[in-house]
């Protein structure tokens, strides 16, 4: 039996499950067992990569060069399971481009994505819930990364992404909302970096705490009351201009332990969030405004490409 999943297709009602010369038939609705690693919980564990038949959720583990992908339909994992819908373990990588996974256990230490030992998660869309007790809706930890393109993540009981152990995080775009929490708590050592999005929490926004790491912010949106806290740890903001309680800032460290931070980001955005520091380095890196010249060279070459496609 072929060992490492290659394509997986997941509709509303169906799944299509195509693994090596795996074929299941027969009266399982939803099927596939997938033993990738056998023994990551003990001998007496479950295969850590299956669909149970009759229920509506999946376990992704893969290991080694195992690839997934996931073309929308529902992942819902059953209220008591206190495992991942989403896990991946051993370099495995994983491709979710659209569809619902609804992580509804009570139980604690429960994600919708978990992502450890080098594995790589890239999220290009969908709708994704987490209202487990204490579980961040995605955790990237042990040196493993996930690229966020865009999606609705929403967490009501604890933070939507988390870094732990040298964990990063790249963030191009989509909707992060905490309802108890912070909406990004960086806390693993790694890097992480936003692009855009829009970060949303009754509490903080954003957090830098513990191990701490570099937090790279080029771009994005902020709306929370207690906005970013910082404890330790490196954040720099990429601005054409910057202010802190209306005083414009040189490039440099931020010495400020607290206040009201302004940003003009690269692509024009103005963004205002508070922020509360006891330790670490903040500072504002200038990302000088595109010159007319710049702007005219990137037009001409923009309309040569599109003539010389046609």
């Amino acid at each position: 039996m072929q060992r490492s999943a290659k394509f997986i297709r997941t509709s509303a009602k169906h799944y299509f499950i195509v693994v090596g010369i795996l074929f299941l038939t027969g009266r399982v609705a939803y099927a596939g067992v997938f033993p990738n690693s056998d023994n990551i919980y003990g001998v007496s564990a479950p295969d850590p990569f299956y669909v149970q038949d009759g229920d509506r959720y999946m376990w992704l583990y893969g290991t080694e060069s195992s690839g997934i992908v996931v073309n929308g339909g529902l992942i819902e994992k059953p209220t008591g399971l206190a495992r991942s819908p989403i896990r991946l373990l051993n370099q495995a990588t994983a491709v979710v481009n659209d569809g619902v996974l609804r992580d509804v256990v009570q139980r604690s230490a429960s994600h919708v994505f978990h992502l450890e030992d080098h594995s790589h998660l890239t999220v290009n869309g969908g709708v994704f819930l987490d209202t487990s007790t204490s579980g961040e809706l995605l955790y990237a930890s042990n040196n493993s990364h996930a690229t966020i393109n865009g999606g609705s993540f929403t967490a009501t009981r604890s933070a939507v992404l988390r870094t732990w152990f040298n964990g990063s995080i790249t963030v191009n775009g989509g909707n992060f909302t905490a309802d108890d929490d912070g909406a990004l708590e960086h806390r693993g050592g790694g890097n992480v970096r936003i692009n855009g999005g829009v970060f949303r929490s009754s509490r903080y926004a954003l957090l830098v705490a513990q191990v701490g790491g570099i937090l790279e912010i080029h771009g994005g949106e902020f709306d929370s009351p207690l906005g970013l806290q910082q404890r330790t740890g490196v954040i720099e903001w990429y601005a054409r201009q910057a202010w802190v309680d209306g005083r414009q800032l040189e490039p440099g460290d931020i010495l400020d332990g607290d206040g009201s931070l302004r940003l003009t980001f690269p692509d024009g955005n103005t963004q205002t969030i508070p922020f509360l520091r006891t330790g670490g380095v903040m500072r504002f890196i200038a990302v000088p405004e595109p010159s007319a010249a710049m702007l005219s060279s990137l037009l001409i070459f923009g309309i040569a490409s599109r003539r010389r496609s046609c």
